[in-house]
């Protein structure tokens, strides 16, 4: 009878290091710091949610660029 085991070392080789940002850190634009911030919630969601993040942001960003350009005329 063959045993099913999980294999650990593929589990091992799929994980992702995520980039870091320092806790606190203000960049130039605080605007971009909230959307950086909700980047770093990826790691703990579900791969089949990461979508849904994206697809946020880039509604957000969207938004953002679309308010700037009715400013800068």
């Amino acid at each position: 009878m063959t045993e099913q085991n999980p294999v650990p070392e593929a589990a091992a080789a799929a994980r992702v290091d995520w980039p870091t940002t320092p806790a606190g850190s203000v960049g130039p634009d605080p605007d971009v710091e909230v959307l950086l911030e909700r980047l770093g919630t990826l790691p703990e969601l579900p791969v089949s949610e990461h979508g849904e993040v994206y697809a946020g942001l880039h509604q957000d960003l969207k938004e953002a660029l679309n308010e700037a350009g009715d400013t800068a005329s």
